[in-house]
């Protein structure tokens, strides 16, 4: 029985502080960008829009888009700013549409078309002009293949808001 007390005493130890709380699981390997504009020189309506079906597309380099993010992974995408709502802080999870019912419609959304890369896409059936697809601003979230939501919900389910909240992304 002596010998049984030593061990009794490590193992709540043990348990005492592999229990720790710390914040949610996997937040550590989430990674986001900053917002950024895309400028009026960054839509290409020629090249690629056509093999989308797309009006313009918009490539943006994201190192953080590996093979394994691309077959495992989770990428969110989010647009700020729609001129044709006035809502210019209103922030959109992508893909969105807007203006069914109004005599128009405008469609944003994103694919993984390559490692590394990120392309926007925007299809409508009465365009904006780059200029005014410059005044977007998009941001990305990465959930990289491996990381334990935990209690976590799946991100492709929440709000912007709820993403940020749960993974500690400043809005």
């Amino acid at each position: 029985m002596k010998n049984l007390v030593p061990l009794v005493i490590l193992t709540l130890g043990v348990l005492q502080f592999s229990c720790s709380k710390e914040g949610p699981a996997g937040t550590a390997n989430v990674m986001y960008s900053a917002w950024f504009l895309t400028g009026a020189s960054g839509w290409d309506t020629v090249t690629n829009a056509a093999n989308y079906g797309a009006y313009a597309t918009y490539d943006k380099a994201a190192a953080s888009v590996t093979q394994d993010v691309i077959d495992n992974g989770i990428v969110l995408a989010y647009m700020k700013g729609d001129p044709t709502t006035g809502l210019a802080d209103d922030v959109f999870p992508l893909p969105y549409t807007i203006g069914p019912g109004f005599g128009f419609t405008d469609h944003w959304d994103f694919v993984l078309n390559t490692v590394a890369n990120i392309r926007f896409l925007y299809k409508s059936d009465f365009p904006w002009t780059p200029t005014e697809l410059g005044g977007i601003s998009f941001r990305y979230v990465i959930v990289p293949s491996g990381v334990p939501t935990g209690r976590i919900r799946d991100p492709r389910k929440m709000t912007y808001d709820e993403v940020c909240d749960a993974y500690g992304i400043p809005k």
